[in-house]
């Protein structure tokens, strides 16, 4: 339940910061009387984005691993990161319930919906682009993302260091793609203002669903075989020998926690619930 909390706040966070700045900015656009160059406006989100994705992760890595992203989990899911698939489905509702919350606040702060943060193409794109440039890039952006996720989780020594990474990656994707197609590469993120748009966002939120589940199921095997060298498919030699590991890692877990129990559990008798103590 820990996990699902995680990644359930996380990704409300990230959502609401990272679209947030998109709605201030242009509001801010309007107050001003004049157009800013959408270099800016781009900047200011794609960096908003990036910021707080290393913030959410340097907080909740240890809970949940910080995915905030359905295109993440699944590439997880591939990789063999889930146990049970019950728990990649619970990572994958917390996540969409996180976002469609986030942008409902948004929605609720505004009182509008023409501007959410909402992903397209044609006119929901700032470029204008058709439906196949920007399906173009959004597999590209969700591709190098994940791939850039799932190597810096394994690799980077520390969970700033990891969170930093993964950020530095969400801004550079996002300061490229958000012209193209308004920044995807989550699915969450990109379904959750098209909910309260609906119109052309809701129509074409599809694409940006199954894009980026696409792109990271590629992404993990690229990152499975090549990366780490592993055989994507296992014998069942090696597949029962992997199960007895992750079954006498668990044991070894579980034994270390009892010992830790029976530590404490002593230190509380010698200091607090000794007898001879009392009759000394």
């Amino acid at each position: 339940m820990k996990a699902y909390i995680s990644e359930f706040i996380g990704t409300f966070i990230l959502v609401l910061f990272g679209c947030g700045s998109m709605v201030a900015a242009n509001f801010l656009v309007g107050a001003m009387g004049f157009m800013l160059p959408l270099g800016i406006t781009t900047m200011i989100s794609a960096v908003a984005f990036g910021i707080t994705m290393a913030m959410m992760y340097c907080i909740f890595e240890k809970v949940s691993g910080a995915h905030l992203n359905p295109a993440v989990s699944v590439a997880v899911l591939i990789d063999g990161g889930f146990e049970k698939v019950s728990k990649f489905i619970g990572y994958i509702v917390a996540q969409f319930l996180g976002a469609a919350i986030a942008i409902g606040g948004i929605w609720l702060m505004t009182g509008q919906t023409s501007t959410l943060g909402q992903t397209g193409y044609d006119s929901l794109s700032p470029l204008y682009l058709s439906i196949g440039p920007v399906i173009a890039v959004e597999f590209v952006i969700s591709f190098i993302y994940v791939l850039a996720f799932m190597n810096a989780k394994d690799s980077a020594k520390t969970a700033a260091g990891r969170g930093a990474v993964i950020g530095a990656a969400l801004t550079a994707i996002y300061l490229f793609g958000i012209p193209y197609n308004g920044g995807g590469a989550n699915p969450a993120r990109s379904l959750a203002p098209a909910i309260y748009a609906l119109g052309d966002a809701i129509e074409q939120a599809p694409i940006f669903i199954i894009v980026p589940v696409v792109a990271a199921a590629l992404a993990a095997v690229v990152y499975k075989s090549v990366i780490k060298g592993e055989k994507l498919s296992k014998t069942k030699e090696e597949k029962e020998a992997a199960k007895a590991e992750k079954m006498a890692a668990k044991e070894a877990r579980k034994k270390a926690k009892d010992e830790m129990k029976g530590k404490k559990a002593g230190t509380l008798g010698e200091f607090g619930n000794n007898p001879e103590q009392g009759e000394k």
